[in-house]
């Protein structure tokens, strides 16, 4: 589906693209697809309540403008993407997934420059599970992404949460 708010750029290898949406073009089998692709990485065990908060804040938000979902598709399949939110009181990529096969390809950093695009900063606020943040630290030293602090039971009881480049304001609203 293409329109003006959606737009599709062929990336470096043949038969991928990558997919950016905000505002009113949207594709709801393309939010499936993207919900398929996070659940399959198991993504409810770092965090709880990712349902109800992709569905519930997520879409609606995509749909209206204030996140952007940036996907890469190989062959009709999400293997990359990234949910950013952009208000007046956050600028911060939400979720950034790459499925294991993809990793190592340039897909993580497609994904980070189109949401550092839509949030207009280099420094956004970005929260890693501590389990995961080892995959996540190559990209992060590439961005210059520092981090600012380790929060214990933010998603999850005892579990420690990694926070870059902001001090985190933990409230109900900024765990959204």
């Amino acid at each position: 589906m293409r329109s003006r708010n959606v737009l599709a750029a062929p990336v470096r290898r043949v038969n991928t693209a990558l997919v950016v949406m905000s505002g009113d073009a949207y594709a709801d089998a393309l939010f499936e697809d993207c919900w398929a692709a996070l659940t399959s990485d198991s993504i409810e065990n770092f965090y709880p309540s990712f349902r109800a908060w992709y569905y519930g804040k997520v879409i609606p938000d995509v749909r209206l403008g204030r996140r952007q979902l940036s996907v890469v598709r190989s062959f009709d399949r999400v293997i990359a993407l990234a949910i950013a939110k952009n208000d007046e009181k956050e600028k911060k990529i939400c979720t950034i997934w790459v499925d294991p096969i993809a990793r190592g390809r340039g897909n993580g950093a497609r994904i980070i420059d189109q949401s550092l695009k839509f949030l207009g900063t280099d420094h956004p606020l970005i929260t890693v599970p501590e389990e995961k943040n080892k995959y996540f630290l190559s990209l992060m030293q590439k961005y210059r992404f520092e981090k600012k602090q380790s929060i214990r039971g933010l998603y999850r009881p005892n579990a420690v949460e990694v926070i870059y480049n902001e001090q985190f304001k933990v409230s109900d609203e900024s765990r959204n």
